[in-house]
């Protein structure tokens, strides 16, 4: 499911990804199309979420459309059904997991999942 993991920084992040802090968020798509762009790129790929800042993700592209207005060069519309939740973040630090927002997988999910992890 969507997943966004934020982690400490390496030095070989640059700064512009991080808008010069020190974590980095790694999402996890839960997206066909996205998916597949990635593996065509065959490299990670750095973007911004659907939303502006503290406004909440529009669920549809003329949403979307609506909030960038004309910042966006390109959209890739997807008719797969958003059910308008958003992705569950969880920052780890200290290699200690918190969960920052819950989404689509739950704590209970998550927990398990820490479960099943040797160290």
């Amino acid at each position: 499911g969507p997943l966004t993991i934020i982690l400490k920084k390496k030095k070989i992040v640059p700064d512009i990804l991080t808008a010069n802090g020190d974590t980095v968020g790694i999402r996890i798509p839960d997206n066909e199309i996205a998916r597949k762009l990635i593996k065509y790129a065959g490299v990670p790929i750095a973007t911004p979420s659907a939303n502006i800042s503290g406004k909440s993700s529009g669920i549809n592209l003329q949403d979307i459309k609506k909030e960038f207005k004309n910042k966006v060069d390109y959209y890739v519309e997807d008719k797969q059904i958003s059910t308008g939740v958003s992705s569950t973040i969880v920052k780890i630090e200290n290699g200690i997991p918190k969960i920052l927002r819950e989404g689509n997988i739950t704590k209970k999910e998550i927990e398990k999942a820490l479960k099943c992890v040797s160290k």
